[in-house]
């Protein structure tokens, strides 16, 4: 668990509690798998009364898995046997957890019961969402370790797709396959749907899976990602499939060019922004600026898309600690689309690639 970061910020806020909501900062803090829909607050105090409420049906759950935290079940209605549970609803745990605060920081961006705190708490709340996302954005040792984990199934995943093509395989089945290898390696869910587009409906950045066939000469995109330990990873490849075209050559050089040049420029202390420049600039020298049409890369950790983005204008610094993608693509409607993605770790030096013993471009 991490609650002692909960008190560094309540410290370096000059608060009187906290209240975290979001189901990803509570997965953070409690290094607890939580669904996106869960309800819970983790409430810590100035005093060192550190909180984690949870209805009934979870508590068991966080109760076996938090032994070294206070778990309590609240509840209205629900009653559990052998436990004592809060006779008090939602919106009456909130109330009685901010009495004697004037300063209750909280988490509430897009949080289920973010619109219940914001009405409850007033102007005793503090808005502490920025502050959270730039604790998650630099990652401790244990946090790249589960995400090099997570980087393993994937690749072994996206090694399996590439050694079942075939003229006949569809994108679904190809999806499939890839979920199936990285559950064998140890994922307990994907970080997002797994995208799997043949020509030419690669040419939409995002799109899912069809029964479509490969055919005797096409090139797959494949995007994927799984969680291992609580934490994601994120990696694209361009796979050829019979003869590549010399468009197709020649997009996928350019592509492969701006990945290289985008990583070169990462040092810490450069900007966001100047790095996603990088990547465009070497675009532009094939022609294919005006078709990359998506920032540089992301930030991920307990979620597939965090702090920090690389992207245009972006003002934030790079850090020793991030892990982020660099992904550039070139998409040409209704013709092709090509993306390649690595994940990198920021070090002392510059980018260090978590992905590279997987081919940027793999041939089958």
């Amino acid at each position: 668990m991490r609650i002692r970061r909960v008190v560094e910020l309540l410290e370096s806020k000059n608060l009187d509690s906290v209240m975290i909501t979001r189901s990803d900062n509570l997965q953070y803090y409690l290094n607890i798998d939580i669904l996106a829909d869960s309800i819970a607050i983790l409430y810590v105090s100035r005093s060192g009364e550190a909180v984690i409420y949870t209805p009934p049906l979870e508590y068991h759950r966080f109760r076996d898995s938090l032994k070294e935290l206070d778990v309590k079940a609240f509840s209205k209605t629900i009653k559990l046997p052998n436990e004592v549970v809060v006779e008090k609803s939602l919106e009456e745990l909130i109330i009685d957890l901010a009495k004697g605060s004037s300063r209750i920081g909280v988490d509430v961006e897009s949080s289920p019961i973010a619109s219940k705190v914001i009405k409850v708490i007033g102007d005793k709340l503090v808005d502490v969402t920025s502050d959270i996302y730039k604790q998650r954005m630099v990652k401790e040792s244990s946090e790249v370790e589960a995400i090099r984990e997570s980087i393993n199934a994937t690749i072994a995943g996206i090694k399996a797709v590439a050694s079942m093509l075939s003229n006949d395989v569809t994108e679904v089945e190809l999806a499939g396959l890839f979920e199936a290898r990285a559950r064998s390696m140890g994922s307990r869910e994907q970080a997002f749907p797994t995208i799997v587009l043949f020509k030419p409906t690669n040419s939409y950045p995002h799109g899912l899976p069809s029964r479509r066939r490969l055919g005797k000469r096409n090139l797959v995109l494949i995007d994927a990602g799984v969680k291992v330990k609580g934490y994601c990873s994120d990696i694209t490849r361009s796979i050829p499939w019979g003869r590549a075209v010399k468009e197709e050559v020649k997009i996928i050089e350019a592509v492969n060019e701006a990945v290289e040049s985008a990583i070169d420029s990462i040092t810490p202390g450069v900007k966001a922004s100047e790095v996603d420049s990088t990547a465009r600039r070497t675009l532009g020298k094939y022609g294919y600026s005006k078709h990359f049409i998506h920032g540089l890369g992301h930030g991920f950790g307990v979620s597939v898309h965090e702090p920090p983005y690389i992207t245009i204008g972006s003002e934030t610094v790079i850090e020793p600690g991030m892990v982020f993608t660099i992904e550039p693509g070139v998409y040409i409607p209704g013709v092709i689309g090509v993306r390649i993605e690595e994940d990198v770790l920021i070090d002392n030096r510059g980018a260090r690639v978590l992905t590279n013993s997987l081919s940027r471009t793999i041939y089958p």
